[in-house]
């Protein structure tokens, strides 16, 4: 999964430097290598969690795995010096193929896009003529977006063996994690500037720069819908890599002099913070000796658990009236022995273990996945599992941290064996 992982955050970063360079093409160079370093900076310091330098390959939601086909399909529309619009189609369908949130992403870029471009291109253009262009995509858009789905559909269907849910695919939509107020006073106004400054010379901008300006608006207002789920200040920081690109694109085309100035200043701070004031676990690291310790490779090593260094550090974490992952430890070591296996885990951490998961119900995904959603849908996904899978496996609970877990699998599942270990509890389950 981190090699998957790595991989589309390494598409997503030349996916969104390319953008960059088709709209400074016509641009002064400094502007480009501006922005480029900028970029580099958003897609690769920003995301994540800057404050504790965890980038997109820690969090690996915020970046390629959500962004690339939106990316990808922003880079083709931007080089505009395509004859052929296949290419793009094709990279609509991997939107539509990637997520629900993806196929909104490319959706709400291609069709429009296509319609404005079509629209341009009419001879002797009237309100009518116009009109009937922008109604003609449109039908050709929802006949292509239903039949689309209608495939994929009989393509899950033939693979799975079941329909895909849709309350399934939108679990998430509904119930969001964590909603939180929206801060007015935090980064969100840096965005309502940037969109401003773009619109500004959209009045006055050519065909080409006009389409390229509104692609790139709709870009940042669709990856925003991230932000309205859970509106909390960090996820505006994962977008910062789409207002960047839209206040490229504002600077390129040309502003008034203190505009311009003002949208230069956003644009060089991508830079100036985190080299100023941002490298603070990176310096600590290098102090100690330790600065090509880093990265996936120690994160796993760590989640293991197999190590007194990892016990030390996730204790060191932990509700006080929690148990030490030390007896957790010793269960996995006995599961692992005895009848090699992993558990999934129970605790206020919800850690799972990386490695391959075997042939029974552990390792896919960790029970923190699921916390947020309603409790019934909780019950049907592991109804669903013991239905669908009927793999046996371990549960390993800490005691201080049961909750309602144990009583959701015993639904669906039966307890064949249980075993202690100081303050954790390993449940051996069987669906019914």
């Amino acid at each position: 999964m981190y090699v998957v992982s790595a991989s589309a955050n390494a598409l997503y970063l030349v996916a969104l430097c390319g953008c960059v360079l088709a709209l400074t093409r016509r641009a002064p160079p400094w502007l480009g290598w501006l922005a480029l370093a900028a970029m580099v900076s958003a897609a690769l310091l920003w995301t994540g969690y800057p404050a504790d330098e965890m980038g997109p390959l820690v969090a690996p939601s915020v970046a390629g795995l959500r962004y690339l086909p939106l990316a990808l399909l922003l880079w083709f529309v931007l080089q505009e010096d395509q004859q052929s619009v296949v290419p793009g189609m094709a990279l609509w369908l991997l939107g539509l193929a990637w997520s629900p949130e993806a196929a909104f992403f490319a959706t709400a870029i291609w069709w429009p896009w296509l319609a404005l471009r079509q629209a341009q291109a009419i001879e002797k253009p009237t309100h009518m003529a116009v009109a009937i262009v922008v109604l003609r995509v449109a039908v050709t858009g929802f006949v292509a977006l239903v039949s689309a789905l209608a495939l994929y559909a009989l393509v899950f269907k033939v693979i799975f063996h079941d329909w895909p849910s849709i309350s399934g695919l939108l679990v998430y939509v509904r119930n969001p994690p964590g909603i939180i107020s929206v801060n007015l006073s935090g980064p969100l106004p840096i965005f309502a500037v940037s969109a401003v400054l773009l619109m500004l010379t959209m009045t006055r901008s050519d065909p080409q720069r006009l389409r390229q300006s509104t692609a790139s608006l709709i870009a940042l207002v669709a990856a925003g819908s991230y932000y309205l789920g859970r509106s909390h200040d960090n996820n505006l920081l994962n977008l910062f890599p789409f207002l960047l690109l839209v206040l490229t694109g504002a600077v390129a085309a040309g502003l008034p002099r203190f505009l311009h100035a003002v949208a230069l200043t956003i644009v060089a701070a991508f830079i100036a913070w985190p080299a100023t004031f941002g490298v603070d676990q990176l310096n600590m690291s290098w102090r100690a000796g330790a600065a090509g310790d880093l990265g996936p490779s120690r994160l796993l090593k760590l989640m293991q658990l197999d190590t007194p260094e990892a016990v030390s550090l996730t204790d060191q974490y932990r509700v006080d009236d929690r148990s030490s992952v030390a007896s957790a430890r010793d269960a996995i070591d006995w599961i692992g022995r005895e009848h090699g296996e992993r558990p999934v885990i129970l605790n206020s951490h919800m850690v799972m273990l990386p490695g391959t998961p075997g042939t029974v119900w552990t390792g896919i995904n960790n029970l923190g996945l699921f916390a947020p959603l309603p409790p019934d849908v909780i019950r049907d996904y592991i109804a669903r599992g013991a239905k669908q899978f009927r793999r046996p496996g371990w549960l390993l609970v800490d005691r201080a941290h049961r909750g309602p877990w144990l009583h959701f699998f015993a639904e669906s599942y039966m307890v064949q064996q249980v075993r202690e270990f100081g303050g954790y509890t390993a449940y051996r389950m069987a669906p019914r």
